[in-house]
């Protein structure tokens, strides 16, 4: 569990807390149901259902206790509870209609950062991870490299192989790119045939040895299949924060530009 969601229980909580103070100082007559809502349907949302549950129950046993005290001796125990009761039927039902809306906007949100064809993450989902890598360096100086990878006559296999074998040449670009990258680093498409690779706390060398690693197998891959591509790969290291996400794509797509320039299928790479 994360600090945010911690930190959201611990709201709910003194929500419950607030809720029962005010609830034992109006007596059983006033239904605080609206009151209610905003922890359990904040925690659920922001914590976890299961936990939105707990302080229902929480907060409908503090209910019943209250009840039981606060509650004149000449009202009929059915009325006592009745009013909890239906409380918790609303509130329940709310908590599990806000748990599928929860579940199909975090499904949805996936969706968008990553890509459907590669399974590596979309350009937006990579722009998040790299802005929050150099949020980090500038806060605690570690270095990271970026690999930005372009593939050379991409349009070639379109013309003489069709659509469907450019979309698998994509899909083995971004099969290697799993199977070669640390669960650290990320790996995104930016667009049509350009990758980009994040890879955290790792010096130019060994940049440059992932890159020619992944070169080198991603031409064996086009060879087996006689696809008539290369691989140019623009590498950097940046021993000092860029100024931004967009700043240090700019930085490593113009080194994949001049490996184009050089002849293709080539490897540039720089330290800033």
């Amino acid at each position: 569990m994360n600090r945010n969601a911690r930190g959201t229980i611990c709201l709910g909580m003194l929500g419950v807390a607030l809720v029962a103070a005010l609830d034992a100082a109006l007596g059983y007559e006033v239904n605080l149901i609206a009151l209610q809502l905003a922890p359990v349907l904040l925690v659920t949302w922001y914590a976890s259902p299961r936990w939105g549950v707990f302080l229902l129950v929480l907060m409908t046993l503090i209910a019943l206790l209250m009840r039981f005290y606060v509650a004149p001796p000449a009202v009929h125990p059915l009325y006592r509870y009745l009013g909890i009761a239906g409380n918790f039927a609303v509130l329940a039902v709310l908590i599990a209609v806000q748990a599928r809306l929860r579940a199909a906007y975090r499904d949805a949100r996936r969706r968008s950062r990553v890509d459907a064809l590669t399974g590596n993450l979309s350009r937006s989902g990579f722009h998040e991870q790299l802005r929050a890598e150099v949020a980090r360096q500038k806060r605690y100086g570690r270095s990271f490299s970026l690999l930005y990878l372009d593939v050379d006559d991409f349009k070639r296999v379109n013309d003489t192989h069709g659509h469907q074998a450019a979309d698998a040449l994509l899909a083995e670009i971004g099969r290697s790119l799993h199977a070669r990258l640390r669960r650290t680093d990320s790996a995104g498409r930016l667009g049509g045939d350009e990758f980009a690779v994040l890879l955290r706390e790792t010096d130019l060398q060994a940049a440059e040895q992932i890159a020619m690693q992944l070169k080198q197998e991603l031409e064996r891959t086009a060879c087996g299949h006689r696809w008539p591509v290369g691989f140019s790969i623009g590498a950097v290291c940046f021993s000092r924060p860029p100024q931004d996400a967009d700043e240090a794509l700019r930085v490593a797509d113009a080194l994949m530009a001049e490996a184009k320039k050089g002849g293709k299928n080539a490897l540039r790479s720089k330290i800033v």
